[in-house]
């Protein structure tokens, strides 16, 4: 995956963007999908493409994006920027003087990776936003801890966002292989590497591992297995946590919102005690985050 420099500057206006790049166009199930989301928040949903030039350290930002000061805020954010450098695509979920916002932002330097799967990413997404609206909440983005409060998060809601793809007839998982099987292939060639990543990269291990044994099977991917043998091979010390956190997950009643909550908190407390170095503790109570 790419990275910006630690250091991105934001500058207005922009050099090559025009006004329509930002836009995004819905098909059916996804505008159905706003539109509930909507309803449900009395607030406004806002799919924006991102273009970003590394090179020059800019992001490109059309003027005419809605609540575009509000936006412009997160940009400015290092450990932000950070997160979504890494991602095919990101949420802001905001909430101030200018009403409900949620900015769904796609990560177009990565485009590459996800072309012809806009409405799967895009669904990914909503899905997040859904699960917050209805009582599922992701962690807070705070400050250093954010990489813990996004991980732990997405190793969580997944498994709902897994299910509610299916109740809307919504192909996901082309496009989910279709990224394992490039994974597959970096980690084949890139071993070397491995210890050279930072913290919140290899911690996208002990997520992609916990997708992986949870969400498909060998007949759905034939090289999942291997994936997830490979996995072990680059992160071991994630190997015994993957484990245990998936079978949590496993057996929890995730729409049962109290054990939602707890599984939540137990994610964020493990990952928090193992890059901390502290021993694990089965108690799941007590966290407050």
């Amino acid at each position: 995956m790419k990275r910006f420099p630690a250091a991105v500057a934001l500058f207005f206006p922009l050099m090559a963007a025009t006004h329509a790049d930002w836009r995004v166009e819905l098909p059916p199930a996804l505008s159905e999908w706003k539109s509930e989301i909507e309803a449900a928040s009395n607030g406004r949903l806002i799919p924006v493409r991102i273009f970003t030039d590394p090179a020059n350290r800019e992001i490109r930002l059309p003027t005419d994006i809605p609540a575009i000061e509000v936006l412009e805020r997160y940009l400015r954010d290092t450990a932000f920027l950070e997160q979504f450098a890494l991602a095919h695509a990101l949420t802001i979920d905001y909430q101030g003087v200018e009403g409900r916002l949620f900015f769904v932002l796609l990560n177009m330097a990565l485009a590459g990776e996800w072309e012809g799967a806009e409405e799967a990413l895009l669904a990914h997404e909503f899905g997040h936003v859904w699960l917050n609206l209805n009582g599922y909440p992701s962690l807070a983005f705070r400050g250093t801890e954010a990489c813990v409060a996004l991980h732990a998060s997405d190793i969580v809601q997944h498994e709902l966002l897994r299910q509610d793809f299916r109740r809307r007839g919504i192909d996901y998982d082309s496009f989910w292989i279709r990224n394992l099987e490039r994974a597959r292939l970096e980690l084949a060639s890139r071993q070397k590497q491995a210890a050279q990543e930072s913290p919140c990269r290899r911690l996208a291990g002990l997520t992609l591992w916990i997708d992986v044994r949870l969400g498909l099977t060998s007949r759905e991917w034939a090289h999942r297995d291997e994936f997830l043998a490979a996995l072990d091979g680059r992160y071991p010390e994630w190997r015994e946590l993957a484990a245990e956190l998936a079978q949590h997950i496993e057996k929890a009643d995730l729409r049962h919102r109290r054990q939602y909550r707890e599984t939540l908190d137990l994610a964020a407390r493990r990952i928090q005690q193992h890059l901390r170095g502290k021993s694990y503790s089965a108690e799941t109570k007590g966290l407050n985050l």
